[in-house]
């Protein structure tokens, strides 16, 4: 996904604090090359997110969605807008664009 001057910014100031934790922990820290991960450089349990996403929702008294639900939310809006199959197969990460045709099918004919 194209990404704005604000995530390369939360991006930089992510390097940053690694960098720092990298000096408090020193030698503890476990460097796997990872863009987000613990203050020791371990891997961050994918279900994590899951489970922050749903408390954020829920203090929020936001409706439940998963957190898987977002990337789907951002494809159908991109077809909703009139951006080609092509195009956001691409950013999806899909490897044909019958995968991302046969996903959104029912977006795309409510976009015809």
């Amino acid at each position: 996904m194209p990404i704005t001057d604000n995530i390369i910014k939360i991006l930089h100031k992510q390097q940053n604090k690694q960098k720092q934790d990298r000096w408090h922990v020193r030698k503890e820290y476990k460097e796997l090359n990872l863009v987000v991960c613990r203050d020791n450089g371990e891997l961050i349990r994918p279900d994590y997110f899951s489970k922050m996403f749903a408390t954020f929702l829920s203090d929020n008294e936001l409706k439940h969605i998963r957190f898987h639900d977002l990337r789907h939310s951002y494809a159908s809006l991109m077809l909703a807008k009139g951006k080609s199959l092509k195009t956001t197969s691409e950013l999806l990460g899909h490897s044909t664009i019958s995968i991302t045709g046969d996903i959104y099918a029912h977006v795309i004919d409510e976009v015809k």
